[in-house]
């Protein structure tokens, strides 16, 4: 096999033995066994990515059933925007997507802050939660340290509620609770609570009820939660909390190996702490069509996960790594380019997968716009 061949002997023959294509030997195949999916999945189908004939980005304000357009200030034109279709979006039902692993340096605060913009985008209302104590999604949305007086950490010891620590960004209908390192010591601090890892619950328990009585317009359709690279009581209070996590995956070796690991806690947490929590998909990062090892990955990590990969790869690209040091989105800081591109196809996919896997709420739902509670 020509991809095989160009592997340096070293990886191929050493002891991790990449990429050997047999089940037993290959890094994904407890990850595979994890999710009981078969090694030979068939690829999902490219998504539909639908676009305005007027495509300045700051009209792209869609409502259900229309193509109508409203202004909204702020936000950059250019050409080439994704947005999707009216009848692939869903009502007003928030929705909780935990962003996770806990290898570093694999794009989960870069997805992050892109993905909630290119929803933002596309007309939903997100609410970015910020759990890393670098508070680097915070940095990277234009939040100064010194204006995060109430953060993730009042929120998650009950001195604050989630309203409160609200912050609104550059980008219209994109909001952040942003973190702080005074995370750092939040662990210690609630170590021998019962209830330690159900505080974030609680406190979006309580935002729920606010935004049952807030007008539609200002309900929120998703938060996303931003964690931090460990598998410690942060990022378990966010598996906890959420409906589904989105898995970062960069295109290199070693992120492969703590796949398996990630999934494993995933299990654990959906039969101890949240019966409902499912993987939302795998987004591949970093992505580099001239490293012959990077699509070898891809092709693995399709071939054993089949449908739970995201068909929208994000490309290692340099305005996406210039962005966050001028406070903004790469699809503030330069929509053309090929990351922004790619997040905004990524938005897409996700309400896809929305609509395809939890259907629309119920008819009375829609009427009344309900939220879906959280059982505290």
């Amino acid at each position: 096999m020509a991809l095989r061949r160009s592997v340096p002997a070293e990886i191929r023959g050493g002891a991790f033995r990449y990429p050997i294509r047999q089940v037993a030997a290959h890094p994904l195949a407890e990850a595979c066994a994890i999710l009981g999916l078969a090694g030979t999945c068939p690829r999902p189908r490219r998504v539909p990515v639908i676009k305005l004939k007027n495509e300045l980005w700051n009209d792209l304000a869609v409502r259900p059933g229309s193509y109508k357009k409203s202004h909204q200030p702020g936000l950059p034109t250019g050409a080439g925007n994704g947005i999707i279709a009216p009848h692939l979006r869903r009502p007003k039902v928030l929705r909780i997507l935990v962003l996770a692993n806990q290898k570093g340096g694999v794009g989960k605060t870069t997805t992050a802050i892109n993905l909630g913009t290119a929803l933002a985008a596309i007309g939903e209302r997100v609410l970015i939660v910020d759990l890393d104590p670098q508070g680097n999604a915070s940095t990277g949305l234009g939040i100064a340290r010194e204006n995060r007086k109430v953060s993730a950490y009042d929120v998650l010891t009950g001195e604050a509620t989630l309203g409160a620590a609200l912050k609104e960004t550059s980008v219209p209908r994109l909001y952040i609770v942003p973190g702080t390192i005074d995370l750092v010591g939040l662990e210690p601090e609630i170590a021998a609570r019962a209830d330690r890892a159900f505080c974030l619950k609680a406190a979006l328990g309580g935002f729920l009820e606010e935004q049952t009585r807030a007008p539609e317009a200002e309900r929120f359709s998703y938060t996303l939660l931003d964690c931090p690279p460990s598998l410690n009581l942060l990022t378990i209070n966010a598996l906890a909390a959420a409906h589904s996590v989105v898995v970062p995956l960069q295109c290199e070796f070693f992120a492969l190996e703590g796949l398996s690991q990630l999934l494993t806690t995933v299990e654990e947490v959906k039969n101890t702490l949240n019966p409902g929590l499912s993987i939302h998909g795998i987004v591949l990062t970093m992505f580099d069509s001239r490293n012959t090892l990077a699509s070898q990955v891809v092709a693995d990590v399709r071939g054993f996960m089949g449908g739970k990969v995201y068909e929208t790869v994000i490309p290692r690209n340099v305005r996406v790594s210039e962005a966050p040091s001028h406070g903004k989105p790469v699809l503030l800081y330069d929509l053309k380019c090929s990351g922004a591109q790619a997040y905004l196809r990524l938005a897409t996919e996700v309400i896809q997968r929305e609509r395809q896997n939890f259907g629309p709420p119920s008819a009375a739902a829609n009427a009344a716009g309900a939220l879906e509670p959280l059982d505290t």
